[in-house]
């Protein structure tokens, strides 16, 4: 039924207004941005001059008009901080690159139209909307609702196959074969793609164990908390999607490794390791070998995988490195001929080569500062002991959730809106009083010497939580 597309997609502004006029701001913006990102379909319409209408900013300026219409207040009350910076620069990066390029201003402009739309809106979005660890709770709390929602479709999906987006709106994203996966199905559900679906449940399913283990919500959706947090693990483990689940399995194990032994080094290792990849790999230092063996130790079909991808990005960094600082532009430009690649067409697979190749150093470098920031502000804000206290353990879990997804963008280019909105609130949280760490040194002594039982009150001296 693709005449339902844009029935759909164009009758999402005036229900987001609705859910404004109805429900507190911040409830508003979290319900529009996980349905929009969860339930939409993937699909959309040029518009000469601006930015093309897709799902995503259907969602965004559907919120963004919501916000200037019934909650104008909050725009007005937001403080920028230097936080802001990298995100405001990678927005800009087209009009720079296609100026310098070009020089082309009109197309610049427009997909710095786009990125802001993309990109900046969400993160602004979450700055505004999110200013307290029970603001952030209701986020997590939110993911952990819309894997549930996913969970009865996904299963539908891995019976039936990957059918739900054609038979609700009559469009096939994908060919079988990219479906076809361990002798089953992969779901992908309203997703553009079954690993996009895969850490969409990882997130969901790591933020669960984490609000399990803390006790800090006893029911999701009138399901046990704890039954709720493994029934979303199973399915995340069935939906064939191996770097997810490695990524689920690596950010539960560092949460409760962090907790037990008081490390953390690990959480905050595991944010910094976008930041050391994209370093020695765009400079050549490392050329992925190991990996690959580690890879081969899984399946040969992982390996093959995992070298395309290696091989593919070489090359890129290669002629990203032709024009180092604000690369190529949107242009295909930035792509390698086939030459040093067997003779295959250049694939692009992970999301930091394209920023690499399309604004360079100064794009890439600001791309992976955004979403690294925030989770690397907040877990150190509080001591390992404190991140299962039930006030502190969703905004923990969501950090260590950024760090998994810029993971997964080292191979994969699939944007998740609702983590941008997240690393936005993250930074909120961490900002949200000028000049003043999250937990005072009086508050870090006192968590750091105190056990932190989980459902056990323990006073976290700090205003404005």
């Amino acid at each position: 039924m693709p005449e339902l597309v844009p029935l759909i997609l164009f009758g999402w502004l005036p229900l987001v207004l609705v859910l404004f006029a109805v429900l507190p701001g911040r409830r508003a913006v979290i319900w529009a941005a996980i349905a929009g990102c969860l339930f939409l379909p993937n699909a959309g319409y040029g518009i000469a001059g601006l930015p093309a209408y897709t799902k995503t900013s259907a969602t965004h300026l559907s919120i963004l008009l919501g916000t200037l219409i019934f909650d104008s207040g909050r725009i007005l009350r937001f403080r920028p901080h230097w936080c802001d910076i990298p995100i405001v620069v990678f927005c800009v990066c087209p009009l720079v690159t296609g100026a310098l390029m070009g020089p082309n201003l009109y197309t610049g402009g427009q997909l710095t139209m786009q990125q802001c739309v993309e990109w900046g809106l969400p993160f602004l979005i979450g700055r505004i909307y999110f200013r307290s660890l029970e603001d952030v709770r209701e986020l997590a709390i939110g993911v952990v609702v819309g894997a549930l929602l996913y969970v009865p479709l996904c299963l539908y999906e891995m019976k039936m196959s990957p059918s739900l987006h054609g038979i609700v709106y009559g469009l096939q994203s994908l060919s079988w074969g990219e479906v076809r996966r361990g002798g089953g199905w992969r779901p992908m559900v309203f997703l553009r793609h079954g690993l996009m679906l895969g850490v969409w449940m990882a997130a969901g399913s790591t933020i669960a164990f984490s609000l399990w283990r803390s006790r800090a919500v006893s029911r999701v959706l009138g399901i046990w908390a704890g039954l709720a947090a493994g029934l979303l693990i199973v399915v995340t483990l069935l939906c064939r999607s191996t770097g997810a689940s490695l990524l689920m399995l690596a950010a539960i194990a560092v949460i409760w490794l962090s907790v037990r032994q008081r490390l953390r080094w690990l959480a905050l290792l595991l944010v910094l390791f976008p930041v050391m990849w994209t370093g020695f790999r765009s400079s050549g230092i490392w050329s992925g070998q190991r990996m690959l063996k580690m890879a081969s130790m899984i399946s040969p079909e992982r390996e093959g995988s995992l070298w395309v991808r290696i091989s593919n990005e070489d090359a890129f960094a290669a002629k990203a490195l032709q024009r180092p600082i604000f690369g190529w532009g949107h242009n295909n430009d930035f792509r390698p001929d086939a030459e040093g690649l067997h003779h295959q067409k250049a694939i692009t697979d992970g999301m930091w080569v394209i920023w690499f190749g399309r604004f360079g150093f100064v794009g890439l470098g600001s791309w992976i500062l955004a979403m690294a920031i925030p989770p690397w502000r907040l877990l150190r804000a509080f001591p390992a002991a404190a991140w299962l206290h039930p006030r502190v353990a969703a905004a923990v879990a969501l950090s260590v959730v950024l760090g998994i997804y810029q993971i997964d963008c080292l191979f994969n280019g699939f944007p998740q809106p609702v983590f941008v909105l997240a690393a936005g609130a993250i930074l909120s949280l961490t900002v949200v009083r000028s000049a003043a760490p999250i937990a005072s040194k009086t508050t870090r002594r006192e968590l750091q010497a105190t056990a932190i039982v989980p459902g056990k009150a323990v006073v976290i001296a700090n205003r404005g939580f």
